[in-house]
């Protein structure tokens, strides 16, 4: 390719005294920033129009002389051991605007290879562009250091940093793939995800020193792989920022919990799903209500564990309150699945549950007209373990339930649990008995003979409104 600085119709002066080039304008033909001509300094907004390619050579600076400067991608940009930065004499985060990647009308791609971006607003790329950074670093942006918008992509590898942002990178609809590269100190979080269509890959990544390392707004997809580091955040868990979920939201391992703060109604709308991979935990502090599918099926030798908010035994303190806060039954509302949910897909299995149940008339795990498998649980510290409604016919075998603030189990006349090889074995429930829930019957039914280990036919009582007796 030959070699020039810039074609003629750049805004182009040169000031001899400071080796500086000032440019601006639109590149509309294949052209080259090199060294000789550095530092080059915006004057104005610069374009790199589609079909055209700027190369910036090694060692290179170019230098945003103002807040509102941006660079506008909509060709090919490929910038090799460059700075791109604030013209201020003292750079501060904001100093200049936006490296824009793409529009709505064109994807291009722009590589950075040992490059540093700094003191800016953001970098955003959008419609199916891609943005590679190869041992680059972004730091010191005023908002976040990437935005990935409609199908665009970063791809950072080779030890790139994003630092010193209020976000790492907001994804909403796009893909941020993150290998053997950090995101260090974000004041606010390091990867925001925001859009279902997003999705984020993290192989052999550090995310440390932000609030939150990762938040959830919507049901996006996260891939994990090699080892990953989440620790040094303020909240060492991942922020699960929704109320709805309408579509399916697969939780893969990761080392720190998944926290779903909100204190009313969660809700897994019939078109959706949470699958919950083994090992997890999971905090609650409000109520998980399942119209569609919720599986958490560990297998033998692995648990899946689901608690409070407040559980600084499980996953550490991840509400980051130290001693303020200490766990204790009807923290959370538990997990209710309800009639129209998918009986067949929700699995609850090798879980272990505490803190759940409410209302007089609620477990850390309830089924109102529903019938999913419960199997393997251990069930600690609830108000009820579990509770069965109406026409709900589970499957609840092998589970243990202990320390119930009223009985490990409870059911309506109507209900009628396939009930096998259950125990009641902390021995401090404070009735060791099946709770019997008053209600309309939906349907005839029986009052059956029910057995748990140890106790060949275990005493019904009845519970209403924390009132119990024999």
């Amino acid at each position: 390719m030959k070699r020039f600085l810039l074609p003629f119709f750049i805004l182009l002066a040169i000031n001899f005294t400071h080796a500086q080039t000032d440019i601006s304008g639109t590149i509309s033909t294949d052209s080259t920033l090199t060294l000789a001509g550095s530092p080059y300094t915006l004057t104005g907004n610069l374009t790199i129009a589609n079909g055209a390619t700027l190369t910036v050579d090694n060692g290179v600076q170019v230098l945003f002389n103002s807040t509102s400067r941006r660079l506008y991608v909509y060709g090919t940009l490929n910038a090799t051991g460059a700075t791109f930065t604030s013209n201020q004499g003292s750079p501060a985060a904001g100093d200049w605007s936006t490296i824009y990647i793409g529009n709505g009308s064109s994807s291009t791609t722009a590589t950075f290879t040992n490059c540093q971006i700094s003191y800016g607003s953001s970098i955003e790329v959008e419609n199916s562009s891609i943005l590679n950074l190869i041992g680059t670093d972004i730091s010191d942006m005023t908002n976040y250091g990437v935005i990935i918008r409609n199908g665009g992509t970063v791809n950072a590898t080779n030890v790139s940093t994003i630092s010193n942002c209020q976000y790492g990178a907001y994804v909403q609809g796009g893909s941020l793939m993150l290998n053997n590269s950090d995101i260090l100190n974000c004041s606010n979080t390091g990867v925001y995800l925001t859009s279902e269509l997003s999705t984020l890959s993290l192989t052999d990544v550090e995310i440390t020193g932000c609030d939150w390392p990762i938040k959830f707004a919507q049901e996006a997809t996260l891939n994990l792989a090699g080892t990953n580091n989440f620790t040094g955040n303020t909240h060492n868990g991942v922020y699960m920022e929704l109320t709805t979920i309408d579509a399916t939201l697969n939780l893969p391992y990761i080392a720190i919990p998944y926290y779903f703060y909100y204190t009313s109604n969660i809700t897994i709308t019939q078109t959706g799903a949470i699958i919950v991979a083994e090992n997890n935990i999971l905090k609650f502090d409000g109520t998980l209500q399942v119209d569609g599918q919720f599986t958490a099926n560990a297998s033998a030798g692995n648990s899946i564990f689901i608690t409070s908010v407040r559980d600084d035994n499980w996953g550490g303190d991840t509400n980051d309150d130290g001693n303020s806060t200490a766990p204790a039954v009807s923290d959370w509302g538990g997990i209710r699945f309800r009639d129209p949910s998918n009986d067949g897909a929700n699995v609850l299995r090798r879980c272990q549950i505490k803190y759940g149940g409410q209302y007089d008339q609620y477990g850390a795990v309830d089924c109102e007209n529903a019938s999913p498998t419960i199997d393997l649980c251990e069930f600690q510290s609830n108000y009820f373990g579990a509770t069965f409604r109406g026409s709900s016919d589970p499957i609840f075998t092998n589970n243990t339930i202990g320390s119930s603030s009223l009985t490990p189990v409870a059911l309506t006349f109507d209900a009628n649990p396939t009930f096998t090889n259950n125990a009641f074995s902390f021995s401090d429930n404070t009735y060791d008995a099946i709770g019997i829930l008053g209600n309309t019957l939906t349907r005839s039914t029986t009052l059956f003979q029910r057995n748990i280990v140890g106790s060949p036919n275990v005493t019904y009582v009845m519970c209403l409104l924390r009132n119990c007796s024999s």
